[in-house]
């Protein structure tokens, strides 16, 4: 139940954006399309639209998120061509890059190379926008 896919807002497919291939610092940063999924909050962590609601409502209140259906056109704002892709090289070993987008917030991003489609997932977003690690490129549009 927590792997299902929430669809984008607009585009009406499951595709956000994709990271694009990037060499740097002498690694791979896989290419691939950025996923929502339902996900799950716990006591430990947790990923996805659950995750996002459960960790930071209060913030994404201030934003105009009435409720965990608007975490898709959160997520939306931020993971869309051009969007800054930043990555903490101590923190290649579990394929995470963090999406900036100016005065809107950041999504953490964890690569899924075991799927059977290999895929970004979104692990949560927050309004403030942190820059994690060094710049390595850019949101690639869905089209």
């Amino acid at each position: 139940m927590h792997n299902i896919r929430i669809l984008h807002p607009t585009n009406g497919t499951y595709v956000y954006g994709h990271v694009p291939e990037k060499k740097a610092k002498g690694l791979v940063i896989p290419p691939g399309p950025v996923l929502l999924k339902r996900g799950r909050d716990t006591a430990f962590g947790g990923f996805g639209a659950c995750h996002i609601w459960g960790r930071h409502e209060r913030e994404l209140r201030q934003r105009g998120c009435t409720d965990a259906a608007d975490i898709p056109k959160f997520v939306a704002s931020i993971v869309c061509a051009g969007s800054q892709i930043h990555c903490e090289f101590e923190e290649i070993a579990r394929l995470k890059v963090t999406v900036v987008r100016e005065r809107l917030g950041s999504v953490v991003l964890q690569y899924n190379e075991h799927a059977e489609t290999p895929h970004y997932s979104v692990v949560t977003a927050f309004a403030n926008p942190r820059h994690f690690g060094s710049y390595v490129g850019q949101i690639r549009s869905t089209l």
